[in-house]
């Protein structure tokens, strides 16, 4: 029956009778016997698949190598306790295995009880050597693993751009510090050392840094934590500067101390200054905006508000942020409003869009916020322009009132703009007097460009130049009041007009119009020739009578006397014009 687990001996004998009897011992012991008959065969099965837990090798055990060679062989692929069998008459053969790791010695006739015992001994010499080997080779390991430890600490100690005060728990003298720690504090390293914490803070501070760090039951909080305080620093030089400070337990050799890594957070703090600067501004900014200001997130949220949105949407500010644009504005304008939105993110440009909320109108100007290149956010302004909208209604209406007024009424007008000098309107009332139907439009025609196709005269028959027209005086802020003219058109006909002509003024009394009516007056002109011919045909009538006639009209004033009346009152008939009779025939 076994009893050793089955552990395998590889069993390299050149005798067979040998093989025989020492394998039947074994076997019978309990193990497993692989035999080989020489020192080739041995090293064959010994480096082989076949797990083999210990070898019992002749020292010459035939073949071309001895029982040194084959062992020396095995050993260099794997650790084996190797036994080695000899005889009586070869003793001196164990000479030339003692350069080699073996653990045991057996007479091959020594009997069971000893080769037995052997065997268990150099099992346990073996397992014993393996702990050792082990334990040495964990030990090597563990003081590299140390040595290691031990330079990234001082190199990290060293090279950190932070700085690193290493300090006496109970009594806060400094044990140890990096270059930057001194720097940082205005003194060299050699000036540290030996010095207590304290010399680094100021009074305000000094008391909170042993509340902080040298009471014990504080410290005892510290284990396995890094504890983080602000404070200020106080410079050799007397000059203060704040400071973060992290503290941990660290253990060198036997003894606790405490390591403190220091950061000079001027700038942070500088930075955080501006920050609430920044903020303060913006918050008074979005506090008391005249306009509406907004930010959104990607998913179409209220970031910030202006403050005036409690009163567009009757809700205080802290119930409007975080909300969809369902959530704030009815239905349809909030649909739209999520379209532009997701629009600019999507595309990332600017939207400007009209919008109507409880019967007043809107302009937003809408851009994306860009994060790292990607449109992120969305903000924008929105203007109350429920008044412009007012007033353009209300100047759109004035103008087509204007305009169809100035169209449909039956006297020529003509309005040119300044201080471009076009032509803006011309009715056709205009168009008619001057003979220009079958011309085109002259709105939108600069006055200096225009051509002209009818000829305009004063009353003396004198022709006119362009600048002393009533239409190009008004341009230059001249006004004319009735001024009697007369054109002749291109298909000749001859008109009479009485002319207006007058600067239009903006409030702060700047030129910016010029406008011109003409009157025709034909009809009058040519009933007033008429009447003069029928006077000159009564007086000469009159003064061919011999009696004196004096004509009047209902009011019984002279219009005329003739030669004889003339003579018998005295009176001259252009001087008695216009007088009572009683006046002149007296």
């Amino acid at each position: 029956m076994h009893t050793h687990d089955q552990k395998t001996i590889l069993l390299v004998e050149p005798d067979l009778v040998s093989v025989e009897t020492i394998a039947a011992m074994l076997t019978k012991i309990g193990y497993d016997v692989i035999t080989a008959t020489t020192g080739e065969e041995g090293v064959r099965i010994a480096v082989g698949e076949t797990k083999i837990d210990l070898i019992l090798m002749d020292v010459e055990p035939g073949g071309s190598i001895n029982g040194s060679e084959a062992a020396k062989k095995i050993l260099a692929q794997y650790a084996i306790p190797i036994v080695f069998l000899t005889s009586q008459s070869a003793h001196a053969s164990v000479e030339n295995v003692r350069g080699i790791p073996r653990y045991g010695y057996v007479i091959k006739d020594a009997g069971p009880v000893v080769l037995q015992s052997s065997i268990e001994i150099a099992f346990e010499l073996f397992e014993a050597h393996r702990l050792l080997t082990s334990e040495l080779a964990e030990r090597k390991r563990a003081e590299e693993a140390h040595r290691l430890s031990e330079a990234r600490f001082r190199s990290l100690f060293e090279n950190s751009p932070n700085g690193i005060i290493i300090s006496d728990p109970e009594t806060l003298i400094i044990v140890d510090c990096n270059a930057n720690a001194a720097a940082m504090n205005g003194y060299t390293c050699e000036e540290l050392i030996g010095q207590s914490l304290n010399i680094l803070h100021t009074d305000e501070v000094a008391a909170a840094v042993v509340d902080a760090v040298a009471r014990k039951q504080h410290l005892d909080g510290l284990h396995g934590e890094v504890a983080t305080t602000e404070g200020i620093h106080r410079r050799k030089n007397g000059s203060l500067f704040p400071i973060e400070s992290s503290y941990s337990l660290i253990t060198l050799g036997d003894r606790q101390f405490v390591m403190r890594i220091d950061r000079d957070i001027t700038e942070r703090k500088r930075t955080e200054e501006a920050l609430r600067e920044s903020e303060a501004i913006f918050t008074c900014f979005m506090d008391h905006s005249p306009i509406y200001v907004f930010f959104k997130d990607e998913h179409i949220r209220s970031l910030r508000l202006s403050r005036n949105y409690e009163k567009m949407l009757g809700k205080p500010l802290e119930e409007l942020l975080g909300k969809t644009m369902d959530d704030l504005f009815p239905s349809d304008l909030a649909k739209s409003m999520i379209v532009d939105d997701k629009k600019i993110l999507h595309e990332g440009k600017e939207v400007v869009v009209e919008e109507e909320l409880n019967g007043r109108y809107y302009t937003s100007i809408k851009f994306p916020i860009h994060i790292k290149g990607k449109p992120t956010y969305l903000a924008g302004f929105t203007i109350d322009i429920t008044e412009r909208k007012v007033a353009e209604n209300a100047l759109r209406t004035s103008k087509l009132l204007l305009e169809q007024t100035f169209e449909q009424s039956p006297v020529a007008m003509v309005l040119v703009s300044m201080p471009d000098g076009v032509i803006r309107m011309a009715n056709s009332a205009c168009v008619k007097f001057l003979g220009m139907e079958d011309e085109p439009s002259a709105v939108n025609t600069e006055l200096s460009k225009l051509k002209i196709t009818w000829q305009d005269f004063s009353m003396d028959s004198t022709p006119a130049t362009p600048g002393n027209l009533p239409l190009p005086r008004s341009l230059m802020g001249i006004r004319t009041d009735g001024e009697e003219r007369y054109i002749i058109r291109k298909d000749g006909t001859l008109r009479y007009e009485l002319v207006y002509g007058a600067p239009i003024f903006d409030d702060e009394g700047r030129l910016v119009a010029g406008y011109c009516i003409m009157l025709d007056i034909t009809g009058r002109k040519r009933s007033e020739q008429l009447l003069a011919q029928e006077r000159e045909r009564l007086s000469v009538t009159l003064r061919s009578i011999g009696d004196g006639v004096i004509t009047t009209d209902t009011d019984g004033r002279v219009i005329m006397l003739n030669k004889a009346a003339e003579e018998m009152t005295g009176w001259r008939s252009d001087d008695a014009a216009g007088r009572l009779l009683p006046e002149v025939f007296q």
